[in-house]
């Protein structure tokens, strides 16, 4: 371990050797400059992360298994539950350290079931589960008007129209109560990579 810290290091070092080369030489903007460097030293915290020396598969093995006896016993999903009961049974709900891909052609409801999977995790979870989602589609106030009419049962066009009955303006503000204070957290990133995740 200490060997591939030291060699990280090394190659640390003479990537910021490059990097000082490139501002004084360079005839590029420093804005661009520094993205560029950002995104190199970006790399090398992707390579402090990664388990790079060899492990014995089975050593954990009895552990891990009694584990998931032990949570069997006493009641605890392997993952976040999403509330539906299919996906739930399929893959155990949403498990730590794994990608979960929503996939079907344009148009037909991945972000609406990812909005409700995420409303619905907040329902049974709420503040020890909060919830980032990450928009490549719609602005913050979009996914607010969608997510109350998602919520409260009435049309987001009524909603930002004004065009609701006084039943239906209380049903509004009973819902604005009740989830304003959940963990739910928006950005919108139309051309998203991995290392702007990181970075946020």
């Amino acid at each position: 371990e200490k060997v591939l810290n030291s060699s990280i290091k090394n190659k640390l070092a003479r990537k910021l050797e490059e990097i000082r080369d490139q501002v004084t030489k360079s005839s590029e903007k420093a804005e661009d400059i520094l993205y560029k460097a950002e995104n190199e030293i970006i790399k090398f915290n992707g390579l402090l992360q990664q388990n790079t020396l060899p492990t014995n598969l089975f050593n954990t093995m009895e552990v891990e298994v009694n584990k998931y006896k032990e949570d069997k016993e006493k009641g605890i999903a392997p993952g976040i539950l999403t509330g539906y009961a299919g996906i739930d049974e399929a893959i155990g709900g949403l498990m730590r350290g794994a990608l979960t891909v929503i996939g079907a052609r344009a148009k037909v409801g991945k972000s609406m079931l990812a909005i409700n999977i995420a409303m619905r995790v907040l329902a049974k979870y709420g503040d020890k589960c909060p919830i980032l989602y990450i928009d490549t589609e719609m602005l913050s106030y979009e996914q607010r008007l969608r997510t109350l009419s998602l919520s409260s049962g009435i049309y987001a066009r009524k909603i930002q129209e004004g065009d609701t009955n006084p039943l239906e303006q209380k049903t509004i503000e009973a819902t604005i109560k009740k989830i304003k204070s959940l963990p739910l957290y928006h950005i919108y990133m139309p051309n998203f990579t991995q290392e702007g995740i990181v970075n946020l």
